[in-house]
């Protein structure tokens, strides 16, 4: 549509401005490929101060660790107290 317009002489900001689009919009190109970041293989961590690179399955390994723990929490140590009790 906005080309059309374009192609009839109106100016191409007015068009976009009709049609309700931006110019990078407008201008925009698909690549082929997969959209996005490519998938890391290892991550960067902080270990004694200095960097170490580790295998991304070193770190699902210590989430998996965390996520499976019990987490008990203490008993309260003092009555909870609301006015008007």
């Amino acid at each position: 549509m906005v080309r059309e317009y374009s192609a009839r002489g109106l100016v191409l900001e007015r068009a976009l401005e009709l049609a309700g689009i931006s110019r990078s919009q407008y201008y925009y190109v698909k690549k082929p490929g997969k959209p996005g970041r490519q998938a890391t293989k290892t991550t960067q961590r902080m270990a004694e101060g200095t960097m170490v690179i580790c295998d991304n399955a070193e770190v699902v390994q210590t989430i998996e660790g965390i996520r499976t723990r019990k987490y008990i929490l203490p008993a309260p140590t003092t009555r909870c107290s609301f006015a008007g009790n």
